[in-house]
């Protein structure tokens, strides 16, 4: 290792005469090394030492210590950026939860506003119901009396209602004859005429006047024979009714059809005001 000297790190650069000189004599390899070094030689190589480090070791740590007091300063703003992150997230938090709180309170006034509205208004319409029905009972109780009358002294043992018929505004009745035709009867018919008026997509009931009592039964007891035409699958025949009469018939056949639903296998029927079972011989 004689006359090698360090080419990298704080001690590297150029050397003066003297200061190579020193370094051989001090990294040549030799077991009285120290001996053969004077103290003129030892007081050099301090100063030298000293030198170097002052020039060389000094600016390095000196940049060293910069360069970390520069990263304590970063690390300390850092720190200030997050703290202030946190308390506006936390600030953040706060209004949303404030928000969801007016909602609240929002949702509850407009539910308590409707509630008063439809409170007033059911209100006002029942007291404008009392007033109206006190000047109706007035004004049409003749009229109610005359259709009382009517409708007691109307004699409906002849007649049929039809509903499922096909309707048009301008309903001449054209389907009746086909409709005799399946039931095979040829009844005399006084009267025909549709009830309500005309509303499209829907079918009004059609009232039928037969001439008597007997043409009214043979009508109604072939009804059943409907279901196998592929015209008249869907029309039902039945009996003209008082608006009492229909509700109770409204009831039974309520019942019939959970009857069906409830034991789809069998066979039901209204009879004598009310739902009975009958086997396939007596359909």
């Amino acid at each position: 290792m004689a006359g090698i000297r360090p080419s990298t790190g704080v001690f590297s650069g150029e050397y003066n005469g003297a200061e190579e000189s020193l370094w051989d004599s001090l990294s040549t390899p030799s077991k009285y090394k120290l001996e053969k070094v004077s103290q003129k030689d030892l007081v050099e190589w301090v100063e030298m030492a000293g030198r170097l480090l002052i020039e060389r070791v000094y600016p390095v740590m000196k940049s060293q210590y910069s360069v970390a007091k520069k990263c304590s300063e970063v690390e300390k703003k850092l720190m200030e950026r997050q703290e202030e992150l946190i308390s506006a997230q936390r600030a953040l938090v706060g209004a949303q939860a404030q928000l969801v709180k007016l909602q609240e309170q929002l949702l509850e006034k407009r539910e308590q506003v409707i509630t008063d509205v439809k409170t007033t208004a059911k209100e006002e319409m029942r007291s404008f119901s009392t007033v109206l029905k006190k000047e109706c009972e007035t004004s049409l109780a003749p009229q109610r009396i005359q259709r009382a009358v009517a409708a007691a002294s109307e004699d409906r043992s002849c007649n049929i209602v039809i509903y499922g018929l096909t309707d048009s505004p301008g309903d001449k009745e054209e389907l009746l004859p086909e409709l005799w035709t399946t039931l095979a009867e040829k009844p005399l018919v006084k009267s025909a005429q549709r009830l309500g008026r005309f509303i499209a997509g829907q079918t009004r009931p059609m009232k039928i006047s037969l001439a008597s009592k007997e043409m009214q039964s043979c009508i109604l007891g072939k009804k059943t024979r409907l279901r196998e035409s592929e015209v008249f699958s869907r029309v039902y025949i039945s009996p003209d009714l008082t608006s009492e009469e229909r509700a109770a018939r409204a009831v039974l056949v309520k019942k019939l059809k959970e009857e069906k639903e409830r034991s789809p296998v069998k066979s039901f029927r209204i009879k004598g005001g009310e739902v009975v079972e009958v086997s396939s011989g007596t359909q």
